[in-house]
């Protein structure tokens, strides 16, 4: 199986960009290595698809030390 290719999990990625603009906390829980990060990842690639700029999108690695 490629790495790189991913399942888009449409009914989540629906439900991000039904809330993208409301001034709600959306959290997204699960247990290790569901798949949250990449499926933030996806919903980050639809948002530079739609034309926001990658200067206004906020990605934060808490598995990196520095943050």
């Amino acid at each position: 199986m490629n790495k790189n290719k991913y399942v888009r999990r449409e009914k989540y990625l629906d439900f991000f960009h039904r809330l993208k603009d409301k001034d709600v906390v959306k959290v997204v829980s699960g247990v290790r290595r569901s798949g949250k990060s990449t499926l933030l990842q996806l919903f980050v690639n639809d948002l530079k698809q739609d034309g926001i700029e990658e200067a206004c999108i906020q990605v934060l690695n808490f598995e990196n030390l520095a943050n």
